[in-house]
């Protein structure tokens, strides 16, 4: 489970081809699920089913299988923004918020 980055550049011209860079791993480790927050390769996610950006740059993304919703700066560094991992659902703010899966 891991958040790659794509840098895709295009000319002035809309007629001009992509030029798509190698992805650069920005957190998550290929093949290996679980729960870590923290930098990079480090950080550990477990079925990643929805992701979205802020004007910041920060991507969140709704880590199914840990019942959270995670967030992700632009130098990859990984916290939990809201849930517990709870398997109830309980409203609330911050880690007292709880999903059912």
């Amino acid at each position: 489970h891991t958040i790659v980055q794509l840098e895709v550049t295009t000319g002035l011209n809309s007629l001009e081809q992509p030029v798509y860079r190698d992805p650069v791993v920005l957190a998550g480790l290929a093949g290996t699920s679980g729960y870590a927050d923290g930098n990079g390769t480090s950080a550990r996610f477990n079925n990643i089913l929805a992701m979205d950006l802020d004007t910041a740059g920060n991507l969140y993304v709704a880590d199914r299988g840990n019942n959270r919703i995670r967030k992700i700066t632009p130098q990859g560094v990984v916290s939990t923004f809201i849930g517990n991992g709870g398997t109830t659902t309980v409203n609330g703010t911050g880690s007292a918020v709880s999903f059912a899966a």
